[in-house]
């Protein structure tokens, strides 16, 4: 009846100014092109409540759950856990393995998601430091990883202790120790985002902080279905503030969580930090990484692909300078889109110098490393 309808877009109403109420907050915090960013996640709010109104109400029921922190057991300290998704081989795994036998074994926890494959092709599976971490296959492809992801930070969150969970590339490297990573995220109760505040989204190269990870792993479904029927894959934000006309799919592994988790008023669970350093060129792409850093390795390294709005530059050579670059920088913790056996050369690319892996291992000094193989972990 018009009286129903009335009184349902009254209550939606009410909602929305709700939530536009902790964007104000939100954009004190983050002053930069916040007016753009703000009317943006009014849009998306705005798309999903009509999309599903059901859905959206259950997820805005969610606001005032109880959060689920760190809790490791008396005198142990809070674990990272390290969530490498490989789609093919994990070409640095020495220099990983490396880095993580820097660490102290109680201070994180490993685990592994392979695409569907050959495991012929992978030479790390038969060494038992990586084999024990490697979950069970599920199925997933270009922006529909998460039912995996999801999987991934359900086992992660069953040890207490673990306090963020770090997602990485196979073809990604360290540029930072263990010992800065720990330092900059394990005391930490915020999720790491890096943001495209245009486009409310954020890449889905992370650091989860566990108050989010718990409450979007025990609300899968509900994500989900917030989303069903609603496409976030187009081209212009005019397109994507009138998503209902548009095809049914959304790239899940970049627009859920950060606008879902802003809509819940949890701004103040949010950090503006790109933890992974990816090469995208194009200016469409919003993602707020630090600007100038990269722009050496972009101007002496060898790329394939186009840096576009789809896929960032992947680089096969790079320069010594550049690779400095990045490690000496204070934001980016991890790379990604090396290629197999990448090459450091001379800035002017005539002379091989030597192979990214082992320029990595003596950046950051981990040309030995322990012995101990905790098989806890």
């Amino acid at each position: 009846s018009p009286v129903k309808r009335f009184a349902t877009m009254k209550v939606l109403f009410l909602t929305l100014a709700g939530v536009e109420g902790a964007l104000r907050a939100h954009k004190a915090s983050l002053s930069s092109c916040a007016g753009t960013h703000a009317k943006a996640v009014v849009h998306m709010t705005d798309t999903l409540s009509m999309a599903n109104p059901t859905a959206f109400k259950q997820w805005m029921a969610l606001k005032d759950e109880a959060e689920d922190l760190p809790h490791p057991p008396k005198g142990a300290p809070r674990k990272i856990a390290f969530a490498f998704l490989v789609e093919q081989d994990l070409p640095y795994a020495q220099l990983w393995y490396n880095w993580f036998q820097s660490a102290p074994a109680q201070n994180y926890t490993l685990l592994v998601h392979q695409a569907q494959g050959d495991d012929a092709d992978r030479d790390y599976t038969t060494d038992p430091f990586w084999g024990k971490a490697i979950m069970p296959t599920m199925n997933s492809s270009w922006c529909h990883m998460e039912h995996a992801r999801l999987a991934m930070a359900r086992k992660a969150l069953q040890d207490p202790a673990v306090a963020q969970i770090v997602w990485l590339s196979g073809d990604s490297v360290p540029l930072k120790t263990f010992g800065d990573v720990y330092a900059d995220l394990a005391h930490s109760n915020k999720t790491s985002f890096c943001i495209d505040k245009t486009w409310t989204r954020a890449e889905m190269w992370a650091a989860w902080a566990r108050p989010m990870a718990s409450l979007f792993v025990k609300h899968e479904d509900k994500i989900f279905n917030l989303f069903q029927g609603v496409d976030c894959n187009v081209d212009t934000p005019a397109e994507r503030r009138d998503l209902l006309k548009h095809c049914p799919n959304v790239c899940e592994d970049e627009d859920f969580y950060y606008n879902q988790y802003l809509m819940l008023g949890k701004q103040h669970r949010i950090r503006q930090h790109c933890v992974m350093w990816t090469d995208w060129s194009d200016p469409n792409k919003g993602f707020h990484h630090p600007q100038g850093v990269g722009d050496s390795l972009r101007k002496c390294g060898m790329i394939t692909g186009d840096g576009g709005c789809n896929h960032p530059n992947e680089f096969y050579q790079v320069c010594g300078k550049g690779i400095d670059e990045l490690v000496d920088n204070k934001k980016a913790l991890f790379a990604r889109k090396f290629r197999d056996a990448s090459v450091v050369f001379t800035e002017d690319g005539k002379e091989m110098t030597k192979s990214l892996n082992d320029w990595l291992m003596e950046s950051l000094d981990l040309s030995g490393g322990s012995d101990d193989d905790d098989d806890s972990k």
